[in-house]
């Protein structure tokens, strides 16, 4: 794993890798900086709202249309001009990071993601009542807590019931 620890910004602060199972890192790290390169554009405090939800979107469909590796250069055009920070810029090498057996959970997640952040910024991110609240609070953080589900179900079987 040691592109996570080859240049910063990437080792999070929030999540220690220390405490997964070596087979488990390179997997965790790569959805989470996955998702932190996503969650960068969706709060970079200097872009439209209209800019973030194409770039976001872009993101989305070009992961989705992916069939293996991705090109380090792929998303250039997509950042375009804007000053997104490292994280970001260096997402094709987050997505290629991911283990083949697991990568295209990964993959999906970040799409979806990428996806559901843009519709906040299309909305700029109105939340008027609980339900619009708790919407919002799965959209993004319910769906990283299902990848680290399914993440772990892929390193050891482990599983999880989740509640209806």
């Amino acid at each position: 794993m040691p592109f996570l620890y080859s240049k910063k910004p990437v080792e999070p602060s929030t999540f220690p890798l220390v405490v997964c199972p070596p087979d488990l890192r390179s997997a965790v790290a790569s959805g989470y900086l996955c998702m932190r390169a996503i969650d960068e554009v969706e709060d970079h405090p200097t872009v439209e709202n209209r800019i973030k939800s194409v770039v976001l979107r872009e993101i989305s469909q070009m992961i989705q249309s992916g069939t293996g590796r991705f090109d380090l250069h792929q998303f250039d055009n997509v950042f375009g001009s804007h000053s997104f920070p490292e994280v970001s810029l260096r997402l094709a090498e987050w997505l290629n990071e991911a283990p083949a057996s697991i990568a295209p959970r990964i993959w999906e997640a970040t799409a979806a993601m990428a996806d559901r952040m843009a519709y906040w910024a299309d909305h700029n991110w109105t939340i008027h009542t609980e339900f619009d609240l708790d919407r919002y609070t799965f959209s993004v953080a319910g769906s990283v807590g299902l990848l680290l589900s399914d993440l772990w179900a892929w390193h050891d079987g482990t599983s999880i019931a989740i509640a209806s």
